[in-house]
């Protein structure tokens, strides 16, 4: 499969105008010494990826020594999905050694630019040289162009988007029976950008039982944003998709007619909001973009400018709950190597390769 150059869900809309201490047996760190010193390159041992917990695999190929994608499909969503998975260089078959794992989700996309598990580790994405000297399993899943990382409240002919089901209820368990990993939540973190920035919120909140750490980078964390649900609206309609299906009927309609909104908000959902963070690792990133946003006009002139507001509201939320957590705006890339404070790849490797080490510290407490 060619995967397209992955761009955000904000993105499109604002750009057509449309709308970590190393533990082997004796003989394999050997092995891997020698590798370094002659220059081979180390390949991680592949299982064979079995069917089960409601997924059936398709097909597995080896995309690197350590990448791995397997496609499977499920009831849950329709059509087949790629899982990327980025294996330790040092992942052995036939040993005791587990390994904890970060779930990343990737944002957004359009028909023409599809958004998929790819994101990370082709084109732009470079999760596979920042996490190569980790001991972390990656896992990559599809998650849609605009699925929204949640069971859509009105599907209807684009049915079935359990979206939720299919990341936590299957994959996860699938992930567990199928590699070497710690399968709890002392051994898993989740995190991503934009769209699955708010995703990686979303879980954690829905499910703070199952990780240990969360990272958002650049998330779209507010869902009674105006302008974030006609990006929703408009994206939706893009892609052939109920205009209403992630969540019911956003902006401009009055807010007041459709509280699933509110719900799904992660500062301030009744049942799943901020709160529910307590006791996790957080790690919000942000940066100013690199023009200003206009709040009254119909789409974000500027995206990152736009979340920059809504990441603030998350971390002034936790402030004021006195829940720990790490907040970084990086305004135009203040200290970050690569980034110019916008919308793109150049800040989000930036922010995953400054919070691996704080997810492989917390993580590796399970050890």
């Amino acid at each position: 499969m060619k995967w397209s150059k992955p761009r955000d869900i904000f993105q499109m809309v604002s750009s057509s105008n449309f709308c970590s201490g190393i533990h082997r047996k004796p003989l394999a760190g050997l092995a891997l010494l020698f590798a370094m010193v002659w220059g081979q390159p180390v390949v991680a041992q592949v299982p064979i990826f079995k069917s089960g917990d409601g997924l059936t695999v398709v097909s597995q190929r080896s995309l690197s020594n350590r990448l791995i994608e397997v496609t499977v499909e499920t009831a849950a969503v329709r059509g087949p999905q790629s899982v990327h998975i980025l294996l330790p260089s040092a992942y052995e078959l036939k040993t005791r050694k587990h390994y904890p794992v970060l779930y990343l989700l990737h944002g957004g996309g359009n028909p023409q630019s599809p958004a998929g598990s790819g994101d990370w580790t082709v084109g732009p994405g470079d999760a596979e040289n920042i996490t190569a000297a980790s001991e972390l399993i990656t896992v990559m899943p599809s998650g849609g162009n605009g699925g929204w990382y949640t069971d859509w409240a009105f599907p209807r002919l684009a049915a079935p988007q359990k979206w939720e089901t299919f990341h936590m209820k299957q994959l996860i368990p699938w992930i567990d029976h199928n590699l070497k990993t710690i399968a709890e939540k002392q051994g898993r973190a989740i995190a991503d950008l934009s769209m699955g920035g708010y995703g990686a919120i979303r879980y954690a909140e829905h499910y703070p039982n199952t990780f240990s750490y969360v990272a958002s980078f650049s998330g779209a964390l507010d869902m009674l944003s105006p302008q974030q649900q006609r990006v929703i609206f408009y994206t939706e309609l893009a892609d052939g998709k109920p205009t209403d299906g992630p969540f019911g009927i956003g902006s401009p309609v009055p807010l007041l007619l459709d509280g699933l909104w509110r719900a799904a908000d992660p500062i301030v959902s009744p049942q799943f909001g901020a709160n529910r963070l307590r006791g996790l690792g957080i790690s919000i990133y942000v940066g100013s973009g690199t023009a200003p946003n206009d709040p009254n006009s119909q789409f974000p002139p500027n995206i990152e400018a736009a979340v920059n507001p809504t990441n603030r509201k998350m971390h002034e939320a936790l402030q004021r709950l006195g829940v720990p957590h790490h907040f970084v705006d990086y305004g135009r890339g203040r200290g970050f190597a690569g980034c110019n404070g916008d919308h793109d790849f150049g800040c989000w490797n930036a922010a995953l390769k400054d919070v691996l080490p704080k997810i492989e510290a917390a993580l590796a407490r399970a050890n």
